[in-house]
């Protein structure tokens, strides 16, 4: 499948992420066709429809694979249009603040840094199952 969820549960909300990838071109120069959904209490919040570039995508499902990279608190830049993140770790609690932004737009979500290393896993393998660009094209 090629859907990456990252879930926040907690005892008052139900926030999930969901990174779909619709489809993948391999090569180093290429990338990706992504839609984020964002839900708060199974409503859909927002969904972008974007691209990422594989060296964008991959520096993601990297920090994502290894988080938080040696820091407490950090951020995810990059040169394209959408969807940065920064985090917050929470002493008292063992969780990250992390903070999506998209176009002025933020999403709030509280993690563990193991399920951030499995969503980021998820991610990976998102990317790896899902079709080229041309098998997605001649199956809409």
């Amino acid at each position: 499948m090629n859907l990456a969820i990252l879930k926040e549960l907690n005892d008052t909300s139900c926030i999930e992420i969901h990174f779909e990838i619709l489809h993948h071109y391999p090569e180093e120069n290429e990338g990706s066709r992504i839609f984020i959904t964002f839900y708060r209490e199974k409503a859909v919040e927002k969904t972008i429809d974007m691209g990422w570039t594989n060296q964008t995508l991959f520096s993601f499902i990297n920090l994502m694979m290894n988080f938080p990279l040696d820091k407490k608190n950090g951020d995810f830049h990059h040169y394209e249009k959408h969807l940065e993140l920064h985090w917050t770790y929470e002493y008292d609690t063992d969780l990250y603040l992390l903070t999506f932004e998209d176009q002025g737009k933020l999403f709030l979500l509280k993690s563990s840094q193991n399920e951030l290393t499995k969503f980021g896993n998820a991610l990976k393998n998102a990317v790896e199952s899902a079709p080229s660009s041309n098998s997605y094209e001649s199956n809409k």
